[in-house]
């Protein structure tokens, strides 16, 4: 099964009620999101060590689905796509 979701809380239902059909039909369920790159930065960044830097968009979005995923026990593939979410 796949769910494509924007992340808002309108989503919140649809992700309840897939997951609980992907329990019952014992299917896999991938959840798909697409964010949107980030501008590119007009003033000169200096580069900061590795710890200091905040992850990738992609990345938090990632750990944030896999974080409130977690809690239903059931195992989801999560992808995230940087790119155009209209495309």
């Amino acid at each position: 099964m796949l769910l494509a979701t924007d992340l808002s809380s309108r989503c919140d239902r649809a992700l309840d009620r897939s997951l609980q059909l992907a329990r019952r039909w014992n299917a896999r369920l991938v959840v798909l999101t697409v964010v949107e790159p980030e501008p590119p930065r007009r003033e000169p960044v200096f580069e900061l060590p590795s710890w200091r830097r905040p992850p990738d968009r992609p990345s938090a979005v990632e750990a944030r689905l896999r974080r409130d995923l977690h809690e239903h026990g059931t195992v989801v593939d999560v992808k995230v796509v940087e790119g155009d979410p209209a495309a």
